[in-house]
């Protein structure tokens, strides 16, 4: 189940989001969702309520939109982010947070199911079934995984929120075998890019959002940042 989260500080509005969602959805078809709002950021964030689209409004007193999402993308690197605003001149400010999109109030019916399909297609789970070394059976969606390092006959899975999973196997396997954006930054270590938050050339390191460094090896440095370059691109947001 999909949960699309709105946050802004007029009711009414929030109100004729809601219903734009719902028929929009509904025109989508087979959506298993909920729709949960907030009237502002604070009460968003001390709900701890985790989402999986937020619509957020950019102009809100204490705590605007732009601001918001730069929490809620911290906490979790995963959230598709669309903003909503009267004013078109914030657009650039929403590249800062990788927006997925930034959609003008009122919302045009056209630019919202574009917005909303594509939104769905992100932020599906990419699941992936694995075996642990006690024989049972994980379920592991790959958005979660922040990077795996290899561990002599094993490899371990480093994920959200300090956990970890330890498989049999080689990282040439897991190399070969998960889609983009995951890549082979060094012997031993294979990341995924979406957690990337900047990189340093000139000592070879990589700053995640989660506050983590990691090596990578002088040779991957041209094709790292072609990678880097192609995730922006591919999950940079379009008004």
């Amino acid at each position: 189940m999909y949960r699309i989260i709105i946050c802004d500080d007029n009711k009414t509005t929030i109100e004729e989001v809601k219903k734009k969602l719902m028929e929009t959805l509904e025109n989508i078809g087979k959506v298993d969702y909920e729709i949960e709002d907030f009237c502002c950021g604070k009460k968003l964030l001390e709900s701890e309520v985790k989402g999986h689209i937020y619509f957020l409004d950019v102009e809100m007193p204490e705590m605007d939109g732009l601001c918001l999402g730069k929490i809620i993308r911290k906490r979790d690197s995963r959230a598709v982010i669309i903003f909503l605003t009267r004013y078109p001149d914030y657009a650039a400010e929403g590249y800062h947070v990788n927006a997925h999109r930034y959609l003008v109030k009122p919302m045009e019916e056209k630019k919202l199911y574009e917005a909303l399909s594509t939104a769905l297609k992100k932020a599906k789970p990419q699941e992936i079934v694995i075996t642990d070394t006690s024989g049972g059976i994980q379920v592991v969606d790959l958005r979660c995984v922040k990077y795996i390092k290899s561990a002599e006959n094993y490899v371990c899975f480093y994920m959200e929120e300090n956990k970890r999973l330890l498989v049999r196997g080689t990282l040439k396997y897991w190399e070969d075998n998960l889609p983009k954006p995951f890549m082979l930054i060094k012997r031993g270590c294979v990341l995924n890019l979406h957690f990337e938050e900047s990189i340093n050339y000139s000592n070879n390191t990589i700053r995640l959002s989660t506050g983590e460094e990691l090596e990578f090896a002088t040779r991957k440095k041209k094709e790292l940042k072609k990678a880097i370059e192609e995730n922006f691109i591919a999950n940079c947001g379009r008004s």
